[in-house]
């Protein structure tokens, strides 16, 4: 935020824009089902299921982003650490009173981003950012060593690619 305030101060921005920092858990024990337990049974929901209401505080929802075909579907759970909003010059956090039309437009986004990995053609269990991030971690864990530099393939500086998914 800082340096978005420098930029705007030095007149280099023109507006500042808002941000949002969600939490993500995609190890949940929570289950949904859908369905009428005495006619048709449960099942798993449909994906792009959201859970928003009932069980959430507001700042948070449940979303599964995947079809299920075996076993019970599992959600991811997003919560809303922070919303910085832009108010008279100064960043303000609102998390306490995020707007409905907001948390709905953050939903569908979430969504939308989890059709984005690019090793997949369908829906991921969490957003494409999330998974890149993992796969990077994953990858300087297991290969980084404290006397051992990591370059890259010389064939992989012609290509502007994610070489490590």
């Amino acid at each position: 935020l800082r340096a978005f305030d420098s930029l705007a101060e030095s007149n280099q921005l023109q507006t500042k824009p808002e941000f949002v920092f969600v939490c993500v858990n995609k190890r949940m024990t929570a289950k949904f089902f859908s369905g009428d337990n005495l006619q048709r049974g449960l099942g798993n929901p449909d994906q792009g299921t959201v859970v928003c209401d009932e069980i959430t505080t507001g700042k948070d929802f449940y979303l599964i982003s995947q079809k299920t075909t075996q076993g019970s579907a599992t959600p991811t759970h997003y919560f809303v650490l922070n919303h910085f909003v832009n108010v008279d010059g100064n960043y303000v956090d609102r998390v306490d009173s995020i707007p409905s039309d907001f948390m709905q437009s953050l939903q569908i986004f979430t969504y939308k981003l989890c059709y984005m990995y690019y090793n997949w053609s369908g829906s991921i269990k969490v957003p494409s950012a999330i998974q890149y991030a993992h796969k990077l971690s994953n990858l300087i864990g297991d290969r980084w060593r404290p006397n051992n530099q990591m370059i890259p393939h010389k064939a992989f500086e012609s290509y502007k690619s994610l070489y490590f998914i």
